[in-house]
């Protein structure tokens, strides 16, 4: 899935050339490195769950239902949470 892969790059090039480096020092180094890949999948998920949730829900309907009518029925729940 495209849609799922392009965020999370995107995220860990943006935080890699805007936070400052530490080339000598370890731990601050794997603090740096540890942040990135969490933010990284942290927008991964977000991107990858919504796409599941609408495969799930027109997987799983009762009747035969498109793409656009789960997403307007997820709006809907959504709204009215």
């Amino acid at each position: 899935m495209l849609s799922c892969t392009v965020p999370p790059y995107t995220q860990y090039n943006t935080l890699n050339a805007y936070l400052p480096r530490y080339e000598d020092d370890l731990p601050k180094k794997l603090l740096r490195s540890a942040f990135i890949g969490f933010c990284s999948s942290f927008v991964s998920d977000c991107c990858s769950n919504s796409i599941r949730v609408i495969k799930t829900t027109k997987q799983t309907a009762t009747v035969p239902i498109t793409y656009t009518e789960v997403v307007k029925v997820r709006r809907h729940a959504i709204t009215e949470y």
